[in-house]
């Protein structure tokens, strides 16, 4: 088993961030010979910025 894990940095428009990785990124991944799934998580910031 592989494991990749991408992390991002804070994307100005979070709303907009979400949408094109759900109707871009994630039909990409679907196309990757052997996937056989993923998963999304979020983090939050330990303070305040």
């Amino acid at each position: 088993m592989t494991r990749l894990t991408v992390l991002y940095g804070h994307p100005t428009d979070r709303a907009e961030f979400d949408r094109y990785y759900r109707e871009v990124h994630i039909p990409i991944a679907r196309k990757m010979h052997g996937l056989k799934g993923w998963t999304i998580g979020k983090c939050e910031a330990a303070a305040p910025g």
